[in-house]
């Protein structure tokens, strides 16, 4: 039979008494930590553009954030010369501009609020870098 060593045993007992408070982040009164970690579905997405409007139940902004880009083709249409690859002479492709949705949030209305503070500070912050620059 294996012995447990004494450093496990004091572990698990003193990870029982960890209050509450030490679990959810709060190191002192008034202060809290968050941990950022990245969910398995994490990706960075370019934004062109949003969609979107106040949902049904009145409480929430639904807003879906696009990309745009030129169409891919569907199909092209190459000549062939001695093998290689000649002209073009057809193209199929939409006759549009591609906004291809990236994601689509689902935001409760003070969220929201928190969310056009913290965007109207960082633009601050950026024209006025910007114009630092001598940028316009």
């Amino acid at each position: 039979m294996v012995k447990k060593s004494s450093t496990v045993k004091s572990k698990k007992s003193s990870r029982k008494d960890v209050s509450k408070k030490e679990e959810l982040g709060i190191l002192e009164k008034g202060k809290i930590n968050f941990d950022y970690i990245k969910s398995n579905q994490f990706r960075v997405v370019r934004v062109d553009g949003v969609h979107g409007g106040i949902a049904p139940n009145g409480h929430t902004i639904q807003m879906a954030l696009f990309s745009e880009r030129a169409p891919i083709p569907k199909r092209e249409t190459y000549k062939l010369k001695q093998g290689k690859l000649g002209e073009r002479t057809a193209v199929e492709q939409r006759d549009a501009i591609i906004r291809e949705v990236e994601v689509e949030a689902l935001i409760d209305i003070e969220t929201a609020k928190r969310i056009a503070e913290w965007l109207k500070g960082k633009i601050d912050v950026a024209d006025k870098l910007r114009k630092r620059l001598g940028e316009t």
